[in-house]
């Protein structure tokens, strides 16, 4: 570590091991590892892939790739924690970031724009895996007792669904764009000046439907509204988190079939619930979870998005 470094803090995830450290002129390092016994692959995309993604950011946002160093992930980036982390702590609160994820909503606008090059991965990986998964879950107990639960609560004609749903993702010829592939609110770093900040980008990047990244960030929205609903003496009401959302919107602009985003978000709680009961095992948070899930898929979605304010 070099010397002028200094210790904040170090988390894991089930996929990852995050050790941030302090540099000069309020710059942070955050240094990522896959985590003991996950099945995670640190790889950067092609030059010509970065370069254009990194196009799409602004002097205020940008968006920001990792050095590989010794197999890990080094970013520099002007914050130690996402802004998921200062408002679940109540550092901050919602409306403290509509400015920043406005112009995020923006940047996924002009990043969806833009041909993906040569060299681009041709699926979001969280979806092909989804898709093999809905077909046969892995080898390990949780994620097969989930498999079980949910044939059991969402029945044969809803799993057809999701099926049904990946497929128009994966094959959809209408829409081939260039992805970040993880737009999640835990990869938003706020900076110190109101509305600017960076997203992170790594080996997601991809070509496919625009609904996925936009997807990706409205579920990740839900799950916050979800924690911060459990979080003792966190006054933050659902209606602040969907301004988040909506900020994200506006950024964004017409949507091409919000039909299609509505369903991918139900498809990224999947996946989510998936990694969960990977890294985890079963707990309550799966029981209930594998219990909405029906309502979700009949409402196309639209039940989950419900904190949103989200609107067909």
């Amino acid at each position: 570590m070099d010397v002028r470094e200094e210790h904040v803090m170090t988390y894991a995830t089930g996929n990852l091991k995050t050790v941030v450290t302090s540099l000069a002129a309020e710059r942070f390092r955050w240094r990522q590892s896959p985590s003991p016994g996950s099945r995670t692959t640190l790889l950067l995309p092609d030059l010509a892939v970065r370069q254009a993604v990194t196009d799409a950011g602004t002097d205020n946002v940008s968006l920001v790739f990792p050095m590989a160093i010794d197999g890990d992930f080094v970013y520099e980036v002007p914050n130690s924690v996402s802004i998921v982390w200062t408002m679940l702590t109540g550092i901050t609160r919602p409306p403290d970031h509509v400015g920043l994820i406005h112009e995020v909503g923006q940047i996924a606008n002009r990043l969806h724009t833009m041909p993906p090059p040569p060299g681009t991965m041709t699926h979001a990986p969280w979806l092909k895996r989804l898709q093999q998964w809905l077909n046969e879950p892995s080898g390990k107990d949780s994620e097969r007792f989930l498999f079980s639960i949910l044939g059991e609560h969402i029945t044969r004609d809803r799993w057809d669904d999701l099926g049904q749903w990946c497929t128009e993702l994966l094959d959809s010829p209408q829409s081939r764009v260039l992805l970040l592939g993880s737009l999640l609110p835990g990869e938003i770093i706020a900076g110190k000046q109101a509305g600017s900040g960076c997203v992170l980008a790594a080996g997601s990047v991809a070509s496919g439907h625009q609904a996925s990244d936009i997807a990706t960030l409205l579920e990740g929205l839900v799950t916050v509204t979800e924690m911060a609903s459990r979080a003792p003496n966190l006054l933050i009401e659902a209606p602040d988190f969907a301004s988040l959302a909506q900020a994200f919107l506006v950024g964004y602009g017409p949507m091409e079939d919000d039909r299609i985003v509505a369903q991918t978000a139900v498809l990224r709680r999947l996946s989510r619930l998936v990694d969960v009961a990977a890294h985890l095992g079963w707990n309550d948070y799966l029981s209930d979870q594998a219990a909405a899930m029906a309502r979700h898929i009949d409402s196309e979605g639209s039940s989950l998005l419900e904190p949103c304010e989200w609107r067909r």
